[in-house]
């Protein structure tokens, strides 16, 4: 309620969906910031290499990561919003993915009619919550067919390089210091965002090209015994797979470890079958207990986490239950080589 109100005094910008909104909150204020505009902003995560997640500009915009977390972004007033897609999550207050989707609905419906609302074109459930609101409605995907969309995607030596149209036609060329095909649907968000408040392209691409990242969003934190260690908060099928897929791209045929902690009983529970799915880009996983926020017992975490390595094992080769995250450290102590990637993936 306090974010809503100091929200009303400037121009606010609201990001939300179940994947990308911390990424794409930042990369929004960070182009911003660069192209001279001094905004306000507050995100679940730190900016990098700000070491912060929030600041206060002078200038008129204020950029805010919003959670459907009990309907908590319906206590904001932003002036534009992306949605980024939705899936099913939170199932402590979304028991299925229409009653996510009417929050959404209700989310989209603040936005004014003099407003713009950047969704992804490709997600129907993201259109079903959007397109019925009075915003000025744009769409984006990583395929034609949007008003917004990116071509040419390939990699280059800093993480991603592309091409990107706007309605058919050429908007600009970015460099992206972030890998995987998800930070570019991120950057389009991003882009349509800012280009909606009138910035320029130049300037969107100065800002895009500036862009270090966030903490824990396949965050490279060094090296130990010549393995290199990335943290990541995926904790989300969809987040999980995009994630290792990522890794395999940037790390080619080095041998990928993921130590998961899964976040929630409910979550885990709900969706096992497609976290059984979404490791199949690494070559070694190991599974903690869950970290059961706001519910459970820690035997329920134990038993859910085990079952979840089991459903896991019927797919990948090399899976295991740890049974404490000193038993996880412990093991790859043991076992980790120079040369391997180890990524430390979850709550």
């Amino acid at each position: 309620q306090m974010l809503g109100r100091l929200m009303s005094d400037r121009v606010g910008i609201s990001i939300a969906g179940t994947h990308g909104k911390s990424t794409t909150t930042a990369m929004v204020a960070s182009i911003l910031e660069t192209a001279g505009r001094n905004p306000s902003a507050i995100l679940g995560a730190e900016v990098l290499p700000h070491g912060t997640g929030g600041w206060w500009g002078g200038g008129e915009h204020f950029v805010v990561e919003s959670c459907e977390y009990k309907q908590s972004f319906w206590d904001l007033s932003p002036q534009h919003a992306a949605v980024l897609g939705i899936e099913p999550d939170h199932f402590d207050c979304y028991p299925d993915l229409p009653s996510a989707v009417a929050a959404y609905r209700e989310f989209a419906a603040k936005i004014p009619a003099d407003g713009r609302l950047i969704v992804r074109g490709d997600c129907a459930a993201t259109m079903e919550a959007c397109r019925r609101a009075d915003a000025h409605l744009e769409t984006f995907s990583l395929s034609p067919g949007c008003d917004w969309w990116a071509a040419d995607i390939r990699r280059s030596w800093t993480g991603r390089r592309f091409r990107v149209f706007r309605r058919g036609e050429f908007f600009g060329e970015m460099l992206l210091q972030l890998p995987g095909l998800h930070n570019v649907q991120n950057a389009l968000a991003a882009i349509a965002l800012c280009a909606g408040i009138g910035l320029s392209a130049a300037e969107i691409r100065d800002g895009i090209a500036e862009f270090r990242g966030i903490g824990r969003r396949f965050e490279d934190v060094g090296s130990w015994r010549g393995v290199t260690l990335i943290d990541d908060y995926a904790h989300h099928p969809t987040a999980v797979a995009a994630t290792l897929s990522a890794a395999r791209e940037e790390y080619g045929e080095r041998r990928i470890w993921c130590a998961f902690q899964p976040h929630q009983i409910s979550r885990t529970t709900a969706l096992m079958p497609e976290f059984a799915a979404s490791f199949s880009a690494a070559d070694r996983v190991l599974i903690a207990p869950i970290y059961a926020a706001r519910e459970g017992t820690a035997d329920a975490a134990r038993k859910t986490a085990a079952e979840l390595a089991d459903r896991i094992a019927q797919k990948h080769p090399d899976v295991r239950y740890c049974r404490s995250l000193d038993q996880t450290i412990t093991t790859i102590e043991d076992e980790a080589q120079p040369g391997d990637v180890l990524i430390t993936m979850g709550a």
